[in-house]
């Protein structure tokens, strides 16, 4: 994944995930409120309010407010109840505070994502798209396929033992670990079963041990994506640059 891609993501997250559960928690808190305000105020029907509050926090706790403040007008009964009353406030307070950081996270992920990416999320569009070596778009970073100089097909796989292992699985289901699978200078699937390869520190590539190969192969991990044109690209988290050039 590109570093602006992360970006992405993580607007993406705190929209879809963070603000929902913030919001309920405001809700929760409000309703909470509204509860202990009804019991001071001797109200019966006080499970109005709170269902109320609960699916509109905003505009039930406003009409709730003038409702108890300058329509009903009932007397706040402060004897006995005054940690009930400090308690309500504060739940009041907490739940205008989380509400705003909802509306800031939003905020935020508008400005991350933009106004197209958030109604991409709605509609279960393509937010990152992925690409292979000839261009194609794709969902997901599984589903770009690998190809060797033959046009043999691999798919990237994920361990059932440990999440971070992977391995590539080719058209006849035949199974390669990740630890030997390479991406040669040409952009192809190379697997080396054999230990043919010898590590550069000086160049950060592969040769062959034999010499007999002068191209450079390049390991293959999380890091490394294609762009639309089908170059390679690596992440190191430092920013992105195009691979063998």
């Amino acid at each position: 994944m590109s570093t602006s891609e992360g970006a992405y993501l993580s607007g993406y997250v705190g929209y879809v995930i963070a603000v929902p559960l913030i919001r309920l928690l405001s809700s929760l808190l409000m309703a909470a409120a509204v509860v202990k305000d009804c019991k001071v105020r001797k109200y019966k029907n006080r499970w109005i309010a709170v269902v109320a509050v609960y699916v509109s926090p905003v505009l039930a706790s406003l009409a709730y407010f003038v409702y108890s403040r300058f329509i009903s007008k009932r007397t706040v009964h402060k004897t006995g109840n005054e940690k009930t009353i400090k308690s309500a406030r504060r739940l009041c307070f907490l739940s205008a505070f989380s509400y705003l950081i909802s509306l800031l996270l939003v905020v935020s992920a508008v400005l991350t994502i933009g106004i197209s990416g958030l109604t991409s999320v709605f509609k279960g569009e393509i937010l990152f798209p992925c690409y292979d070596r000839n261009g194609n778009e794709y969902r997901d970073s599984f589903d770009v396929p690998l190809y060797d100089e033959n046009g043999n097909r691999y798919v990237k796989k994920n361990s059932d033992d440990h999440w971070f292992d992977y391995y590539y699985v080719d058209q006849n289901a035949k199974e390669y670990s990740g630890e030997n699978s390479y991406i040669t200078e040409d952009g192809y699937f190379f697997y080396d079963a054999e230990n043919r390869l010898s590590y550069s520190d000086e160049d950060d590539y592969y040769y062959m041990k034999d010499g007999n190969d002068n191209q450079r192969y390049y390991h293959l991990d999380f890091n490394l994506y294609w762009d639309k044109n089908g170059d390679i690209w690596v992440d190191q988290g430092r920013g992105d640059y195009k691979l063998f050039e």
